[in-house]
């Protein structure tokens, strides 16, 4: 190889480079992006859940599920069903035409590990 190709060939493999690159990093951003739009209203509930824990709407933590790995998802779901759990029928008494948490701790600390899994990236 003369050296007109070798610098022509080393062109084309960078150029090929940092279009992959690009890329790679244009669909990591993106993915982060899409992470912090689905978790900016559950962050708010379990904020707020976290420091006084009420009975309100369920969350659904699915569509987050897919944005980790598959042992990092079998983690997340086990501390979601905890979650859920805590804030679950069984755990409410009804006093005065409204539900309340009868362990006010457990759904506390519940909402405390969900916090650790959803913060913003």
């Amino acid at each position: 190889m003369d050296e007109l190709s070798q610098k022509a060939f080393i062109a084309v493999i960078s150029l090929v480079v940092g279009y992959l690159l690009g890329h790679w990093l244009a669909v990591k951003r993106d993915r982060r992006k899409e992470f912090n739009e689905l978790v900016d209203p559950i962050f708010l509930i379990l904020d707020e859940q976290s420091v006084d824990p009420q009975v309100t709407r369920e969350i659904d933590f699915r569509p987050l599920s897919r944005h980790f790995s598959s042992k990092q998802r079998e983690r997340f779901e086990k501390d979601a069903n905890e979650y859920y759990e805590s804030i679950g029928p069984r755990n409410r008494e009804m006093s005065d035409c409204q539900f309340f948490i009868v362990d006010r701790t457990r759904a506390r600390n519940a909402a405390k590990t969900m916090l650790k899994w959803i913060n913003r990236r």
